[in-house]
């Protein structure tokens, strides 16, 4: 009788490893919907860990990802950016909290997600915002996601913003074009380790090669090439399993595609993530917030708060103590802010994030 269990217990294991090693398919449920919160650890200085090889039953070991920073993945209702004009067909647009004020506007699909283009705020590049439209539009992603799956896409933006030099010579605008030539194939299936645990998973292999030209405006009317066209390539590995809403894991290849440069990953499952960002920041409390929140400032350097909701927008902004200060939340909606401390000459001392629920 005890051979017979035995037997019977290694067959359910075996059946068990085999399903947890079954290919998967990927379809539009697997990806975030308007309201989606992610956590997401960013690892900048990767060691010990490879994209492995394609192909079926493949076993992929990325336990070793380290958090050197973590991020916040927003998928937020594009008629709450400020650039929704730009993208009409847009029916989410992504914000991440280490970028605010930047978008990714996307229409998705039950057969496919397309990248529409970016909206950017002022100050990141010059004073004024900026939009890219791209132009095709670029497909990300193709419904049903099986292994062996592969597209093409190709697309170009341009951006322009005034200026005012007049060393070595005068001109008045800039104006960069990028084309982009993207492919993605599905090369890979089996099981991926990451430090949050062991998933069924696809892979996809992205490749991009993009050539990035510039030029400037010299009055009256003449525009002029400011150097040779920049071009750039990147591969990344991506690994995409049921449920979670976004890639699991990412790593981004060297220029030489051998080497790892950086990786990100998943913190959570999405069910989760709101209370681990809860437990993540304690200078902020209570947290979550009803009416008021306290939070204490020991650089003396300090000088302005500013408040973001979970869509990248500027809210709030007030002058900070020294020792303990008190904010009044009592006319802020439930829901998921980050909050930025600021010194005098405006870079961030301190970040994190707060949740208002009443």
């Amino acid at each position: 009788m005890k051979k017979i269990n035995f037997i019977l217990s290694l067959i359910i294991s075996v059946g068990i490893i085999n399903i947890l090693k079954a290919q998967i398919t990927i379809t539009r449920t697997d990806f975030g919907n308007v309201g989606y919160v992610q956590a997401q650890a960013q690892d900048t200085l990767p060691a010990g860990i490879a994209p492995g090889s394609a192909g079926t039953n493949q076993t992929w070991n990325l336990a070793a990802m380290h958090e050197h920073y973590d991020d916040t993945i927003h998928f937020v209702s594009p008629a709450s950016t400020p650039f929704a004009a730009n993208f009409p067909a847009s029916n989410i647009a992504i914000a991440m909290t280490y970028s605010p004020g930047f978008f990714t506007y996307l229409n998705a699909t039950t057969n496919s997600i397309k990248a529409l283009g970016i909206g950017i705020p002022a100050g990141a590049i010059t004073n004024n915002s900026l939009t890219a439209n791209y132009n095709p539009v670029l497909k990300v992603d193709s419904f049903p996601c099986n292994y062996l799956l592969a597209f093409n896409g190709n697309t170009q933006y341009t951006l322009q913003w005034d200026t005012a030099i007049t060393v070595p010579f005068t001109f008045d605008s800039i104006r960069v074009r990028v084309h982009i030539a993207d492919s993605t194939a599905f090369d890979g299936w089996g099981n991926v380790t990451t430090p949050m645990g062991t998933f069924a998973s696809l892979r996809a292999n992205n490749r991009q090669h993009e050539i990035d030209s510039i030029f400037v405006h010299s009055p009256p009317s003449t525009w002029v090439s400011a150097g040779a066209p920049t071009l750039k390539f990147t591969q990344k590995y991506a690994w995409y399993t049921n449920s979670m809403g976004y890639a699991l894991c990412e790593l981004t290849m060297d220029t030489t595609s051998s080497t790892v440069k950086s990786a990100t990953w998943l913190k959570v499952s999405p069910l989760s993530v709101a209370n681990s960002i809860i437990r993540e920041d304690r200078n902020i409390y209570p947290n979550p917030a009803q009416n008021e929140i306290s939070y204490m400032n020991n650089d003396e350097q300090v000088s302005k708060l500013n408040i973001y909701d979970a869509s990248g927008r500027e809210i709030y902004s007030c002058e900070v103590l020294s020792g303990l200060n008190k904010l009044n939340t009592s006319t802020f909606k439930n829901g998921l802010y980050i909050y930025r401390m600021l010194k005098s000459d405006g870079n961030v001392a301190q970040s994190g994030r707060f949740m208002v629920n009443r």
